[in-house]
Parts: C-alpha cells; sequence; structure tokens
C-alpha cells in the first residue's frame, strides 16, 4: 500500500509564484477562521512588502512595527525564518537583526530553539551572520546585529555541559578568521577567541588510566578534536606549543589505544614547520623502526608508537630525508641510509624504502658525498626492480639530475639492454608480455626525458622522427599480441602511441606543420582501439580547437565521460573561447550507428554551470551533517571546498562562453547577467594543467605548455586566472544587457564599470581580435552613455561635439575592419596554409576573427536603435544629422557582416573540392623520404586515414557553416 502524498501548501504556492493579491486574500481568510498565530501574521506582512503597491507596502510595516513590538517576543522558529527574510528586503529596520536573541532570552532553557538559531544563521552563510546580496559586480554586505558566533555563544552560555556548541563556537571563530569578508582588524580577534577556547579544553583533558567513559564536555577527547586544535593552533603558529600536546603522555598520541595516523603525519609537519630536525628525525626513525617486517613477528617487541606497517608511509620517510638533509651530518646521514636498507631486503621489500633510498643518494650526490658511479648504479637497480611497473618512470623522474650527462647516456643503454632481455616469446603468457611491454615504455619515457625533450638544439630532426617511429612501432606490437585482459579504458601499449604524439608535437615546434596533422592521426588511432583513454582524449580535445575542427573537440570531450569536479578542473581545455571557435549544434554518432546524436554546446556549458549549483548544495548539507556528527575538522574543510566552488574561474569562463553563445546564435535573452556575475575580489584557479601526460626534461616547459592552444591562456599568470580578462568580459556582458533588459538602471551600473576600466591596463590574456573589437566597443559604450545620462560626466569637450568625434571615429572604425579582413585573409594569414602547402584550412584563429567582428555587428545594431530613440526624447545633437550617420554605421555593419560571410562562403567552396581528401593524406604521409610518413603509413590503415581526412574536412565546412548562418541581430 503506497502512502498519501503530502498535501501541497496552496499558500506557500501562491507565494512561490508571486501572486500577492491572491496570498493576502488566502490570509484574510486564514484569520477569519480563528488562525491568530505569528506564523500567519508574519507570512501576511512578507506578502505586503513584497506587493508592488506602495500604500500595501506601508500597511505591511505598519503591522511588522506591531508584531516585532509584542511582548513576550517571537518564539516560533518558523515564524523567526519568515522575519530573517524580511531582513533581506527591509534594511532600516535594526530589530529584524535581534529576533532570535530576543526569543532565546525569553525562553533560556528551550535547547532546540538554541540550536535553530545557531543553523539558521548558519545557512544564511558566511557565518558572520553576513548575508550577501547579489549586487551587480560589486559584493554588498549587510552585516546582521546577530550573529553565527553569538548563537553559539548563548548557547555555550545557556547550556555549560554541552559539547556541541563549544566546539560550533571554535569552528565558526576560525573560519571567520580566514574568510574573505572578515576586515584584517577583526581576523586576530576571531584566531585569538579560537585559541582561547582550546586552551581551556587541553586544561580539561583527563589523565591517562581515568575514567574516560565520561570526560569533561569541553575537553580534547576525540581525534576530530585533536585535528581542529592542531588547526587553530598552526594558524597561530604555535607549533611548539601543539608538538607539546601530542607528545605529552596525558594529552597527546600516546594515551590512545589505537592511535589515529593523521596525527603522526600532523606531528611531522609541526617539526618541519617549526625547525625541529632532530625531534623529526628521532620520531620519524621510531615509527620505522616499529613497521619494518621483520621486526614485526617479534613477540617481545614493544613498540614506541602502535602504529604497526602504517609506518612505512611514504611521509614518514620524507620527514626523515628532510630531517637528514638538515641536520647535516655523517652519523645521521650514516644512519638514515642504515634505516632505508634495513627494509630493502629481498624481492618483497618496500617500495618506500627503495624510493628512500633513491632520494638520500642524489641528496648525497648533489651535496658532493656520493660519486656518480655509485648513484648510477642505485639508479639501474631501482629500475631492474620496478620496470615492469607503470610507475617506474615517475618515481626515477625527480632523481634523473643527479646525473650527469655521460651517467644518464650510459642509463639509457643500460635501461634498453635490460627491457630487451624481458621480450616474450610467442607462447609467453598474456602478463609476461604485459610486463615487457611496460618495460619498453618506461625505456622509451627515459630516452623522451633526457633525450628528445631537452632544448638545448642538440636534437635533430631526424632523431626525433627515430624516436616516433619506435613508439609506434611498439604499439603496433603491443596490438598483435590480441591480449585476453580484463576490461579497461586503457590497453598497455597505450602509453606507446601518446609519447608518439608527444614527439610529434616536437617536430611541430621545430618546423613541420604538417606534424600537428599527424599527432591527431596517431590519437584518434589510439581511441579507436582504447575508445576512453583519458590522456589522447584531453590532448585531441586541445588539438581539435587549435585546428578549428569543433565538432572533432566536442566529440572527443564527449567520449571524456566529464563528471563532478571535472566540470571545474578539465573543462576549460574544451569551452575557453568555444563561443568564437564553435558556438553551434552538431550531430555525431552513437554507438548505434543507423542513430546520430546531438551535442550543443550552449547545453554542455549549462549542464557545467548547473553542477556548480548542485554540488554547492550538497557540499553545505554534507557541512551540516558532519557539524552533527561533531566532525570539526572535516566540516572546515568542507567550507572550504564550498569557497572553491563559489570562487572557482571555470565557473565564471562557463557564464561568460554561455552568455556569448546565445548573443552569436540571436538566443533568447533571458539571463540577466548582473544576477550572476559577481566576480570575487580574486577568483581561485581551478583549471588543472596536470591532468595532461608530461615526460618533459627538467627546467622546461610541460608538455601542457608546449601544445598548441586557441587562443592566449586565460590567466598566464600560473598561480591564477587572469582576474582582468574576466572584467572586460563581465562588462562586455551587462553592456549587452542594458542594451536589450535594463535600461537607465543597468546603463548607470555598466558607465561605472567603463570608468574603471579606463584606468586598468589591457589584460594580457587577450587575443588580437578582442583586443581591436573591444577597443570600438569602448567607444560605443561611451556613446550609448552619453545619450543614457543626457551628457558628459567625465569628458572635456561638449556634448555635441564628443557625439561627432565618436560617431566618425566607430564608423571609421567600422569600415576599416571590412577592408582589413579582406586583406588579411587574402593573404592566408588566418587559414595555416603552413600545414597543409596548397591547401587553406580555416584552424581556430579563422573562426575567432570572424566570429568576434559579427558579435561587433551585434552590439552596434541595438545601439544605434537606442540612441536614436533617445535623441528624439530630448535631443543632444540634431536629428537629421544623427539619422545620417547612424544609417551610415549600419551600413558599415552591414559591409563587414558581407564581409565576413563571403570570406567563409568561399573557403568552404575550396574545402569541397575534391582534391582536398587528397591533399590532407598527402600532408599527413608526405614523400617517399619521409620516415615519419612512412611509419604511418606501415602503422594506420589507410582506409582508416582516409575516413579521418573527410571527417575532418566535414568539420571544417559544418564550422564555417556556423559563421554563414550567424545573424547581425
Amino acid at each position: 500500500m503506497s502512502l498519501p502524498k503530502p498535501k501541497e501548501d496552496p499558500l506557500q504556492a501562491l507565494i512561490e509564484n508571486k501572486q500577492w493579491r491572491q496570498a493576502f486574500n488566502l490570509c484574510e481568510k486564514k484569520l477569519k477562521k480563528g488562525d491568530k498565530s505569528d506564523l500567519l501574521q508574519a507570512i501576511r506582512i512578507s506578502t505586503l512588502l513584497r506587493w508592488g503597491d506602495t500604500a500595501r507596502q506601508q500597511q505591511g510595516r505598519k503591522e511588522l512595527n506591531v508584531l516585532l513590538s509584542n511582548t513576550p517576543p517571537v518564539t516560533n522558529p518558523a515564524t523567526l525564518e519568515v522575519l530573517d527574510t524580511i531582513a533581506v528586503m527591509i534594511e532600516d529596520e535594526p530589530r529584524l537583526h535581534q529576533t532570535w536573541e530576543r526569543a532565546v532570552g525569553a525562553q533560556p532553557d528551550n535547547e532546540m530553539l538554541h540550536k535553530e538559531w545557531y543553523q539558521r544563521k548558519f545557512d544564511l552563510g558566511d557565518l558572520k551572520g553576513i548575508q550577501k546580496v547579489p549586487d551587480y559586480k560589486t559584493p554588498k554586505f549587510h552585516v546582521l546585529m546577530t550573529t553565527v558566533t553569538k548563537a553559539a555563544q548563548v548557547w555555550m552560555k545557556n547550556f555549560p555541559k554541552r559539547r556541541e556548541p563549544f566546539f560550533l563556537y571554535i569552528v565558526a571563530n576560525h573560519r571567520l578568521a580566514g574568510h574573505v569578508a572578515t576586515p584584517e582588524s577583526e581576523q586576530k580577534l576571531f584566531q585569538n577567541l579560537a585559541y582561547r577556547c582550546l586552551v581551556k579544553a587541553v586544561a580539561e583533558v583527563p589523565p591517562p588510566g581515568s575514567n574516560n567513559s565520561d570526560p569533561p564536555p569541553r575537553s580534547i577527547v576525540s581525534a576530530e578534536d585533536y585535528l581542529i586544535l592542531l588547526r587553530v593552533y598552526r594558524e597561530q603558529r604555535k607549533y611548539e606549543e601543539a608538538i607539546s600536546f601530542l607528545e605529552d603522555p596525558r594529552t597527546g598520541i600516546p594515551r590512545f589505544n589505537n592511535p589515529e595516523w593523521e596525527l603522526a603525519r600532523q606531528l611531522v609537519e609541526l617539526y618541519e614547520l617549526c625547525g625541529n630536525w632532530q625531534g623529526e628525525w628521532d620520531f620519524c626513525q621510531k615509527i620505522l623502526e616499529d613497521a619494518r617486517r621483520d621486526l614485526l613477528q617479534e613477540p617481545f617487541k614493544i613498540p614506541t608508537y602502535d602504529f604497526g606497517k602504517l609506518g612505512d608511509d611514504w611521509k614518514i620517510w620524507e620527514g626523515l630525508l628532510t630531517a637528514c638533509r638538515n641536520i647535516n651530518t655523517q652519523e645521521i646521514s650514516t644512519r638514515t641510509e642504515d634505516v632505508a636498507r634495513s627494509f630493502h631486503v629481498g624481492d618483497k621489500g618496500s617500495r618506500n624504502a627503495h624510493l628512500a633510498l633513491l632520494k638520500f643518494c642524489y641528496n648525497e650526490t648533489i651535496a658532493g658525498r656520493f660519486n656518480q658511479d655509485a648513484f648510477l648504479t642505485i639508479c639501474q637497480e631501482h629500475y631492474r626492480r620496478f620496470s615492469i611497473k607503470t610507475t617506474c618512470f615517475h618515481d626515477l623522474h625527480p632523481f634523473l639530475p643527479g646525473l650527469e650527462r655521460s651517467s644518464q647516456e650510459q642509463f639509457m643503454v643500460d635501461t634498453a639492454e635490460y627491457s630487451q632481455t624481458l621480450r616474450p616469446r610467442p607462447e609467453s603468457s598474456a602478463s609476461t608480455k604485459v610486463y615487457w611491454i611496460t618495460s619498453e615504455l618506461n625505456a622509451l619515457k627515459l630516452e623522451y626525458h633526457l633525450v628528445v625533450s631537452r632544448d638545448d638544439n642538440s636534437v635533430h630532426v631526424d632523431v626525433l622522427s627515430a624516436f616516433v617511429n619506435n613508439c609506434l612501432r611498439l604499439y603496433k606490437v603491443s596490438l598483435e599480441f590480441d591480449l585476453d585482459l580484463p576490461v579497461s579504458d586503457r590497453q598497455p601499449g597505450d602509453d606507446a602511441a601518446i609519447l608518439a604524439a608527444m614527439g610529434l608535437v616536437r617536430l611541430y615546434k621545430a618546423g613541420q606543420g604538417n606534424a600537428i596533422l599527424r599527432t591527431v592521426f596517431v590519437l584518434e588511432f589510439l581511441t579507436k582501439h582504447s575508445k576512453h583513454n583519458y590522456d589522447a582524449l584531453l590532448i585531441l580535445v586541445r588539438l581539435h580547437m587549435f585546428l578549428g575542427t569543433g565538432s572533432w573537440a566536442m566529440k572527443s570531450y564527449h567520449d571524456l565521460s566529464i563528471k563532478n569536479l571535472q566540470h571545474a578542473t578539465v573543462s576549460w581545455i574544451l569551452f575557453t573561447r568555444i563561443s568564437t571557435i564553435h558556438p553551434w549544434p552538431i550531430t555525431m554518432p552513437t554507438t548505434d550507428s543507423k542513430r546520430r546524436a546531438t551535442v550543443d554546446p550552449l547545453d554542455e556549458v549549462t549542464q557545467a554551470l548547473k553542477w556548480f549549483e548542485i554540488a554547492q548544495d550538497l557540499n553545505f548539507k554534507s557541512v551540516r551533517t558532519m557539524q552533527k556528527k561533531s566532525e570539526w575538522n572535516m566540516s572546515l574543510d568542507g567550507l572550504t571546498t564550498q569557497d572553491y566552488l563559489e570562487t572557482s574561474s571555470a565557473k565564471y569562463h562557463l557564464l561568460i562562453e554561455q552568455q556569448r553563445i546565445a548573443r552569436l546564435r540571436s538566443s533568447p535573452h533571458e539571463v540577466d547577467s548582473r544576477t550572476w556575475i559577481d566576480v570575487p575580489p580574486q577568483t581561485t584557479e581551478t583549471r588543472d594543467k596536470t591532468a595532461f601526460p608530461n615526460y618533459e626534461a627538467h627546467g622546461q616547459l610541460t608538455f601542457e605548455e608546449i601544445l598548441p592552444i586557441a587562443g592566449s591562456m586565460v590567466g598566464e599568470n600560473r598561480t591564477r586566472p587572469d582576474d582582468e580578462w574576466l572584467s572586460r568580459q563581465i562588462s562586455l556582458a551587462a553592456f549587452w544587457d542594458s542594451l536589450h533588459n535594463g535600461g537607465v538602471g543597468a546603463l548607470a551600473v555598466d558607465s561605472i564599470n567603463l570608468n574603471t576600466q579606463s584606468s586598468r591596463p589591457e589584460p594580457a590574456a587577450s587575443t588580437d581580435d578582442e583586443l581591436g573589437v573591444g577597443s570600438i566597443l569602448y567607444k560605443l559604450r561611451q556613446l550609448v552613455h552619453i545619450f543614457c545620462f543626457k551628457g558628459l560626466k567625465h569628458h572635456p569637450n561638449s556634448v555635441e561635439g564628443c557625439i561627432r568625434e565618436l560617431m566618425y571615429n566607430l564608423e571609421n572604425w567600422i569600415f576599416k575592419s571590412s577592408e582589413n579582413l579582406s586583406s588579411i585573409f587574402e593573404s592566408s594569414s588566418n587559414a595555416s596554409t603552413a600545414l597543409i602547402p596548397g591547401l587553406s584550412i580555416p584552424i581556430w584563429n579563422y573562426f575567432h576573427t570572424l566570429y568576434m567582428h559579427l558579435e561587433l555587428c551585434q552590439f552596434v545594431m541595438p545601439a544605434m536603435d537606442y540612441i536614436i530613440r533617445e535623441n528624439r526624447k530630448r535631443p543632444l545633437i540634431e536629428l537629421q544629422w544623427l539619422d545620417s550617420r547612424t544609417a551610415r554605421l549600419r551600413e558599415a555593419c552591414t559591409r563587414l557582416s558581407v564581409t565576413v560571410r563571403r570570406l567563409a562562403t568561399e573557403l568552404q567552396d575550396k574545402l569541397h573540392e575534391d582534391t582536398t581528401t587528397d591533399k590532407l593524406m598527402q600532408a599527413v604521409l608526405g614523400s617517399s623520404s619521409d620516415v615519419v610518413g612512412q611509419g604511418l603509413g606501415n602503422n594506420i590503415e589507410r582506409s582508416d586515414m582516409e575516413q579521418l581526412c573527410k571527417y575532418l574536412q566535414e568539420s571544417w565546412i559544418e564550422g564555417l557553416e556556423g559563421v554563414i548562418r550567424t545573424k547581425m541581430s
């Protein structure tokens, strides 16, 4: 039997639908039926205040005054929540911010009311009771009289034997101390409040052996209590105090029967923060001694810390080595080496110990205390032991600079020879074949790292070509094994094709334009056999965007199956400037070849943005759950994640692309930018550049940095994004809203942005077209503001003179833009002829330039309508003159639009020619003397190559069709 569905509250439904009259009438009916509750009265007041009628709003203010003056005060939580929503609407009524405090004052024994108060203020956000009210560009904060810390403090005072309010008070103060909304003058205060509470909690920790079943309510008991204490102490730089606390038998790690491993890791970090190297070495040595496999079974051995084999942790090994390097004595060095070698025994020896010995010998070599031959021997031993593991290269990678050039060359010879000894026979098992492939891959990665990727001009094109062919040959052999392995996204030899692609990118950088096309062919061939190889798909998305094949970039991105946090970390690879490369939907084949699916970049961007909204909601609910479970430190981590999501640069990039795609496609403009574009003082860099594979030499650019990209990278500063670029794009979105949705109010806000922009330098992340078109739009915005505000604010000339100057300049610039476009594309500087001799293909900047100029026309047309309309209301200049000049500007935009479409159509016709596929094939295969071309022909089926050529041709043609179908308005 199914349970009946709960009835929907008709009053709430009317309020949600903003049917104020009907909601008010329903309140009246309830009152007549005898409902005299404070809740109904508060809802009635809220309805009156939201009603767009002055008389009703005044009536609501009078009734609100009566409700707030009642004695005893309102104590119903639901009613208090309604009053909180009213407080957002009415800023000049301080009593609205005191409602909860008055309520708990009237019922000090009602703990549930205290909890509700704290939770409500916590839900409002920003922990200080600061509610962020959206106000375009600049956050506007209303500091409520009642705060979260106040709620926790009163709760703690009225219920002194409760742990929950005490620790929530600490959490709130610590959170506030590091929150961006907290003034610097108050941050130290909040830090001290949290610290002093924890000092008292430490003093109440019961001694060992006492009855811990009922510890003092405000003492440090659980691991979460310890972790928040260490967090606060570290923030206060009380490192020695924290160490004393953890080492003390009464309060620290020894008091636990089953000690928490995280506390040991924290202690290692604290030793390093305060520079106590001897203490760190002793602590790590004791934990490692207890973790040795040969001693774990000894019945009479009493461990110092009862961590057992958990102690064989890389964090502990790193601590031991860091302390050894800083103590820098022969005795400690010898003892450190002995500790590492004591684990370094047998085939089942600890891998962490092997890495520790490798790092120790590296440090000693750099310090001049270890000779090259000895260090080379250690590297060779590690390779022989672990070359059949995919992690082998990454183990060795940090320490290879310790080898001199001659030693590196000898190491490469040895690794290649050793890998050959593992070569399987035809009848060998699948695991033996996989081990050999993995070992060969590690040898190739070392060759790429030590030879191929070096930028010292010692690597010739012949060496690069030979390396690419070796990688392709290994990949083909790995496929021919036809191994029966568990289902996976990767095949054992996939990295060989990835390395071949890296070598081809190097050839492209060396001047071989067709190498970038060959890279695409290699990776597409790889994904034919490993459809979801993450590394290959990431690189393909990047290269397809660079080549202007936007439909294939979206296909590769779709195959990545992006989920959850990846929307913040890797979505930028596709969505950076997708609005000016391929803003239109595509159709692509599905697993069922009879059907085709539509992939719309606007829908994809919207879906990514939806994830941010859902993730923030789920994360906040998780934080509430953590606090209910007394997981204080985890709740602070959750709040840090909340900040990460709210200030993510990826989110703002997605919003900008969403708006621009809608503009270019003339989609209904339903979203007002002012409701969401609210850039924090500094956004958080969330793009994950390390998602790309990287085997580059030390001290050089990473593979992601040398990989071609569509346009300047937003935020060339590696530490954070370019907020100035974001600000400029947001200003344009606001200007668009002002022309279509906002009228004078929106233009007033845009005027502030315009004045601010004039005093700032051009963002380094902008493309040439963004700078050129942006300067024209800047003048257009100045012109619109003159008519909006009926005069000048910051211009020395007369109104009429300024209007004439701006109109002449705009007309001249737009006419010149049309002429410049024709000359640029006639010389093919924006269509790549270097990639394919004799064939122009539209790479990313071809599309970007055309779409940017179409967007310029889309701004000019409604702006002309606006200034004519405003000039007729209140003339600022002769009507006839303005009509003629706006007609000239419209003509200039029409000519520019026609030029854009003509250029796109001409190139589209050329790509339709039957010889296009043959020219693409010739570019990929090259001449008979082309070593890499022959290697591709020997390893990739010709039919597959021809099919891919057709797909690329269709993608360019489809992309140009999108330019042609884009309208001016």
